[in-house]
């Protein structure tokens, strides 16, 4: 679930860059056939939507879903990673051409980027240790530590309604914000409750809970693009409907959970 505004400002002083979006391929014949190369920029570290394998290959619910609507909008994508919070400024700096990495669909957002029709979505919920007695009200968290990935709408929701009583603590990857909620460094996280849900099915998470209810803070999760590719943007959701359609998408949905969340 995911991600926050970044400033305006910033933004305008990154619109810049010289990498072309719909260049021509060339074949044999040295004829040019008209297919478009869209570079894809992922986190590469949110499982089980984006992540890198032991042979250093980004996998992951993000990236299927996102290969599936290239091939059905005849684009050739390629895939490259970035840290969480320079993704949208690597998308305005031209160093790809699209977001695909479970990035939530806000207002905030939308001013700096367009996005595509939502392909799933999530709420977010605290986790917290199975043996924690917390109670998940503000004056149930009074005085706690809470954690959230930085740049997130988890760690906007909780400073907007926690900041006054709790401390916020905000990490660079959720790995590091599960790993100080094992070792009790923090009382509770909040993040979207898929992930949470695919994290406490492992060994890792096997001491953790849901805690309290969830909520919805976000219009889904949507692929990021420049609001200039107007066109891409018709591509990629034309090429998301026709998966949709298809029944392609309910298939790579089956593979990551036995439940839908689009």
């Amino acid at each position: 679930m995911r991600k926050i505004l970044i400033s305006l400002a910033v933004v305008g002083a990154l619109l810049v860059g010289y990498y072309t979006l719909g260049q021509k391929i060339s074949t044999d014949s040295g004829k040019e056939n008209a297919v478009q190369v869209v570079r894809i920029g992922t986190e590469g570290a949110y499982a089980p939507f984006n992540f890198t394998d032991e042979q250093g290959t980004l996998k992951g619910f993000d990236i299927e879903i996102a290969q599936a609507v290239c091939k059905a909008a005849k684009l050739e994508c390629s895939f490259t990673s970035q840290d969480w919070d320079g993704l949208i400024p690597g998308l305005l700096a031209r160093k790809f051409d699209m977001i695909a990495s479970s990035m939530s669909i806000t207002d905030e957002r939308a001013k700096a980027i367009a996005f595509s029709n939502h392909y799933y979505r999530t709420p977010i919920r605290f986790v917290s240790l199975k043996d924690s007695t917390l109670v998940t009200t503000k004056e149930g968290l009074r005085g706690k530590k809470l954690g959230a990935q930085r740049a997130t709408t988890s760690a906007l929701y909780l400073q907007e309604n926690f900041g006054d009583v709790a401390e916020i603590k905000l990490y660079d990857t959720w790995e590091t914000a599960r790993l100080d909620l094992s070792a009790g460094r923090v009382d509770a996280i909040l993040s979207d409750a898929i992930s949470s849900w695919h994290w406490l099915q492992t060994p890792q998470g096997v001491n953790a809970q849901f805690r309290g209810e969830t909520a919805y803070v976000d219009s889904g999760i949507g692929f990021g693009m420049r609001k200039s590719d107007a066109d891409l943007l018709s591509k990629i959701n034309a090429g998301l409907a026709e998966i949709i359609k298809s029944g392609e998408y309910d298939t790579i949905n089956k593979k990551y959970f036995p439940f839908s969340i689009y």
